[in-house]
C-alpha cells in the first residue's frame, strides 16, 4: 500500500498484504485483512500501532484520534 497526502509525500507500508477494507482519518490509515486482523499506522509519523491482539475484526473505522475494529 502506498499513500500520498496533499504535499505529494510517499509512503511505503510494509507488511499490508491481503487487505479487503482499508479506513482513512486525518492522519491514520487502518487496513483489515482477510484473516480478521488489522494494521494501522499514522502517515509522516512512521508510527506503526499494536493492533496484534485484535482478531475476528469484521469492520474498522479511523479518525483523527482514534483507529476502531468491530
Amino acid at each position: 500500500i502506498i499513500t500520498a497526502n496533499v504535499s505529494d509525500d510517499v509512503y511505503y507500508v510494509p507488511g499490508w498484504t491481503d487487505i479487503v477494507t482499508i479506513s482513512a482519518g486525518e492522519n491514520r490509515f487502518a487496513g483489515l485483512k482477510s484473516d480478521g486482523t488489522v494494521v494501522s499506522v499514522e502517515n509522516g509519523n512512521n508510527v506503526v500501532y499494536d493492533t496484534s491482539i485484535w482478531n475476528n475484526i469484521v469492520d474498522i473505522a479511523v479518525g483523527d484520534r482514534y483507529t476502531a475494529g468491530l
